[in-house]
């Protein structure tokens, strides 16, 4: 037991190494130059390929030690003999103990064999624990990695819901603001469950996050992206590959450019029509360097809606075997009402499957773009609101009354008024003062878009930015020395649910997520 517990402890020291470097390489991608930014996704990469394989053979390796004649390792003390318990007569549940009943003195209680629905992780006995908090720590570090996606900019949403098989899943999906003005989208698929997962999905989407800034069409980022998991030469890739989904969406004109890399092949649907699928035949990432890759390119008719998912809601199987289908999903797309949130249909759709009860052994993922154009009267009902503010003392006041205002009677149910506002003027006070420097002549820009359970503030300003995750590692006192109100940055880390910073030709951003509280129970 010592020994197991002894290399989970080294895996978890691999996976928070794995992590420091990811967050430096998240940092990299917004300000670095391409070459850099590029070559910091690569290392991670190859860090996640080699430390997910280091920190299953650290498991591992003891079962694979080959018994003596006996039957015992090596290694491996002889056992002593422990204690029968008394037989029950057939036919009778065995007694429950009583509250002051404890097991033999030197022997651990029985643990429960039974894991939870969904192949999740299972109650492990003494020996297991330090693995199963491992598992545990991957899943609340993927959790952060894996933003929430209920995003809104102009005419265009996109939602993305998943429900995961094991507690650290292989699925993947963002979505990313580029100017303003292109909505870029992800949806993906790795090999493997647990630790490997958990390396490899905050990896692939530093590298997607460092190649999408750098322009192109999705096919070309696909390209730029395989070549640098083909280059790993990671047997775990170079076997079965990544499946990965990408689209740009111009917010202006409604022009969707879709290319896939061995994903299943997406739905454009409309309310009552029979949905239409798009071929994105080719190879997955990861499996030859000089695959190309063919972009689909099409204009939203109103009310229509391009639907991605993984491979998981398709061969998701019920008690009898049956798989759930094309033929089902397709169904439930045509008989999509107009009027229901995609987060609605999402969790319908998610739910009836997991009432079939069967045994999961994949995640399951949907993504969905909706365009509003064409239908009158959409813009005005959705919730989202912009300022602009010259950097001056107190230019946050004015932000936070008003913001204050339009939570309270649009999003009062969500119980995050008081996080919203404290870490909204927290950041504008920031952008004013150490990013433009109270320049009267510069702006602070503040966006919020509501969603159905979340929220989505980004705060702008035109100076040079700084390193956000760099600054919250140094200490409240170099944070103090340099920014004065040093809590301020620790607050907005610990109040949102998720935050990122970024920096383009327009100045530095931070964008921070909410969820609401009954989303978060």
């Amino acid at each position: 037991m010592g020994k197991l517990r002894s290399r989970a402890r080294k895996a978890g020291t691999a996976f928070v190494l794995l992590l420091a470097g990811a967050a430096a390489g998240w940092t990299a991608a917004a300000l670095l130059p391409h070459d850099a930014a590029a070559a910091a996704a690569a290392a991670l990469l190859a860090a996640a390929a080699g430390a997910a394989g280091w920190a299953a053979c650290s498991v591992v390796r003891r079962k694979a030690r080959p018994r003596g004649a006996e039957g015992l390792r090596p290694d491996e003390p002889e056992e002593p003999e422990q204690p029968k318990r008394p037989e029950q007569p057939i036919g009778r549940e065995p007694a429950a103990p009583g509250p002051a009943e404890a097991a033999p003195a030197g022997e651990e209680p029985m643990a429960s064999e039974s894991a939870e629905s969904g192949g999740g992780i299972s109650r492990l006995s003494g020996s297991g624990e330090p693995l199963a908090a491992e598992l545990r720590l991957a899943l609340e570090v993927q959790r952060k990695w894996q933003p929430p996606v209920d995003l809104r900019l102009g005419l265009c949403r996109v939602t993305a819901r998943s429900r995961q098989a094991a507690e650290v899943g292989g699925d993947l999906f963002d979505a990313v603001v580029l100017d303003d003005a292109v909505v870029a989208v992800l949806i993906g698929d790795v090999p493997g469950k647990g630790l490997q997962a958990a390396f490899m999905v905050p990896a692939l989407l530093l590298l997607f996050r460092s190649e999408v800034k750098q322009g192109g069409g999705p096919a070309a980022l696909l390209e730029r992206m395989n070549r640098v998991l083909a280059g790993l030469s990671a047997e775990s890739l170079t076997a079965v590959g990544v499946t990965l989904g990408i689209g740009l969406l111009d917010v202006q004109t409604g022009e969707m450019r879709y290319a896939g890399a061995g994903h299943p092949a997406p739905y454009l649907a409309l309310p009552g029509t029979e949905p239409r699928q798009l071929d994105s035949s080719s190879l997955p990432l990861g499996m030859n360097a000089e695959e190309t890759y063919r972009e689909t390119v099409f204009r939203f008719a109103p009310g229509e809606r391009f639907v991605l998912y993984t491979d998981g809601i398709i061969e998701d199987a019920g008690p009898d075997g049956e798989m759930y289908g094309f033929e089902r999903l397709e169904a439930e797309l045509a008989n999509w009402p107009a009027d229901v949130p995609a987060a609605d249909w999402m969790e319908r759709l998610l739910d009836s499957q997991e009432s079939r009860e069967a045994y999961r052994r994949d995640d399951r993922t949907l993504l969905v773009v909706e365009y509003t154009a064409g239908k009158a009267g959409r813009r005005a009902e959705l919730r989202e609101r912009s300022w602009r503010v010259p950097s001056v003392p107190g230019c946050e006041r004015s932000v936070a009354a008003e913001l204050a205002a339009m939570l309270r009677e649009h999003w009062s149910e969500s119980g995050r008024t008081d996080d919203i506002v404290t870490c909204v003027a927290e950041a504008v006070m920031n952008a004013a003062e150490h990013g433009n420097g109270f320049d009267e002549a510069k702006t602070v820009t503040i966006q919020t878009h509501f969603g159905h359970a979340i929220m989505v503030c980004r705060i702008r300003d035109e100076g040079p930015g700084f390193d956000f995750a760099a600054k919250l590692a140094g200490g409240r006192a170099e944070v103090d020395h340099e920014y004065g109100r040093g809590w301020g940055l620790r607050l907005i880390d610990e109040l949102t649910d998720y935050w990122i910073t970024t920096k383009d030709q327009h100045g530095f951003c931070v964008e921070m997520y909410f969820l609401s509280h009954h989303r978060q129970s």
